[in-house]
């Protein structure tokens, strides 16, 4: 700031005539106004200096005298030489007011300003800096599990929503409706890489229902060698053309994948991320593979798949990790420790711990029978007491693939969870449920009645999981627009709506009746 008396002169010849005399020196001819007063004059003033300024003491008006032939107006000025900037300016304080601003079309970014515009060494930019908009994170949780209990931040809490299908065999069918957007004029490097909005809208509105100590949740199956990028025509690799055709296709899986958990952990839903294949060459392998599957063809490998995996998602709290499947292997041993042809439980374990901490939840399925085995489990835990955060998993399917096995039943299942609740403390997890092909009669020891009352074997299931604080996602949410419910084939919740869950009733299917979604998820899903 500076300080200095100016006085502002009227000729008496012409009183719209005006003079300045800055500090006393000469004077200054600012034109004739007759009109001019005060605030045009000090209008002037910021013109020629540039600066903004105010009157730091009384204006006091001078008549002419005969020492003083003319009026005058004696003001003392209190002067800033800088003004605001809101572009690129020169000689500026660190709040961006400078000594002047360059307006310039050529200056009118930051790096102009610093570089082209900055001759003189002394230009700042103070225009707007472009920011990206943050990117969007999913919410935080913490994790833990006690006495047969999940809880997230400290309270108990179980999971409910449903598993997807069709990405586990995408990329050999990439012609069918999908979760990802069938859009065909998208570029061939980016075809499958974005959700369906509509699909997505979908799930994200059924799961929105859930009551209070529920958390909603999905589960994604997927290929190991879709993610590792494992595909040779000459080994019978069925996506070999389709890799030939779209370029970088696993990446592109990578994506669909990434966007899928991204979009509905940002809704609050925790994702189970499931190694359902280690290829689609092989529908089921018996366990997780390290090198090549049953046929003695080339697989990835699941250990190098979860290394993969779990870091890619290790930021993400509401990501959960399905080791495998369906195990129906004989051998303890390579189940839970591997071997050379398979990876165990506790190797694939340890590489998702060494990537995603203590926190994630980590689910392990039973050794046998299609996960449906709690003494592997019990075992499994009792030898390695210092697992942390692991749920475990069942299939309690039952129909005509189960004949023979007298478990797989609704009685069977509720004592299943009995045994594991008596062996260990941890929570239990139904992954996968639900029947399309149990008639009355098909439908091994179960009569069509739990507890005394008439229901579905597939509702009986979801009864025994509501009061034993089982968690469950049952099989599946399929993106086809197809209306399936004449045969109850596939299993699915079909399209947009969701309406068609096919699970079969069990007691009626002679007349062709699958069980309503609508009706499962409203009775059992959205109920505390």
């Amino acid at each position: 700031l500076v300080s200095r008396r100016v006085v502002f002169w009227c000729h008496q010849r012409d009183p719209r005539d005006w003079w300045h005399t800055p500090g006393g020196g000469p004077r200054e001819y600012l034109g004739g106004d007759e009109t001019m007063g005060v605030s045009k004059l000090s209008s002037r003033i910021v013109f020629l200096a540039l600066a903004s300024f105010s009157v730091s003491s009384g204006a006091q008006w001078h008549e002419p005298q005969a020492s003083s032939p003319s009026a005058y107006l004696d003001l003392n000025i209190t002067a800033s030489l800088s003004a605001p900037c809101d572009m690129c300016g020169y000689n500026c304080d660190g709040s961006c007011n400078c000594g002047s601003c360059n307006a310039a079309p050529g200056c009118q970014s930051e790096d102009q300003c610093l570089g082209t515009c900055n001759s003189g060494g002394n230009a700042m930019w103070c225009g707007a800096v472009e920011t990206s908009a943050p990117t969007p994170a999913p919410p935080k949780a913490t994790w833990t599990t006690s006495n047969h209990s999940l809880q997230m931040d400290g309270k108990d809490m179980v999971l409910r929503g449903f598993s997807i299908t069709d990405t586990e065999y995408l990329l050999r069918s990439i012609g069918m409706t999908s979760w990802w957007l069938k859009d065909w004029t998208r570029p061939d490097d980016d075809l499958i890489t974005q959700p369906d909005p509509d699909l997505m809208a979908a799930t994200i509105g059924y799961l929105a229902q859930v009551p209070e100590g529920v958390v909603p949740a999905v589960r994604i199956p997927m290929c190991a060698a879709y993610w590792m990028n494992v595909c040779s025509a000459d080994d019978g690799c069925d996506w070999a053309d389709a890799a030939d055709t779209y370029p970088d296709l696993s990446g592109q899986y990578r994506s669909l994948i990434e966007n899928l958990v991204s979009e509905w952990t940002l809704a609050g839903v925790a994702v189970v991320l499931d190694l359902h294949l280690n290829d689609d060459s092989v529908s089921s392998q018996q366990m997780a593979l390290k090198d090549v599957n049953e046929n003695g063809i080339a697989t990835a490998s699941a250990i190098d798949f979860w290394d993969s995996v779990s870091a890619t998602f290790a930021k993400n709290d509401l990501v959960m990790y399905e080791l495998y499947n369906e195990p129906h292997i004989d051998s303890y041993a390579t189940w839970s420790a591997g071997d050379e042809t398979y990876a165990g439980m506790l190797e694939m374990y340890e590489v998702v711990r060494n990537n995603v901490g203590d926190n994630a939840i980590v689910l392990i399925s039973g050794q046998k029978q299609y996960n449906y085995d709690a003494a592997s489990l019990i075992q499994l835990d009792q030898e390695n007491p210092d697992l942390t955060n692991i749920v475990f998993g069942a299939h309690p399917y039952m129909g005509s693939p189960q004949a023979g096995v007298p478990g797989k039943s609704a009685q069977g299942f509720s004592d299943l969870v009995d045994t594991l609740y008596a062996g260990s403390e941890r929570p239990v997890f139904i992954t996968e449920f639900g029947q399309g092909d149990c008639g009355a009669d098909e439908c091994y020891e179960y009569p069509g009645t739990w507890d005394g009352v008439t229901m579905s074997y597939t509702e009986a299931i979801a009864t025994i999981c509501n009061a034993r604080g089982v968690s469950w996602t049952p099989w599946a949410w399929k993106p086809s627009m197809a209306d399936n419910s004449a045969t109850c084939k596939p299993l699915a919740i079909n399209g947009l709506n969701g309406s068609n869950l096919v699970l079969n009733t069990g007691y009626d299917a002679e007349q062709g009746v699958c069980a309503d979604w609508s009706k499962v998820w409203s009775n059992f899903g959205t109920k505390a």
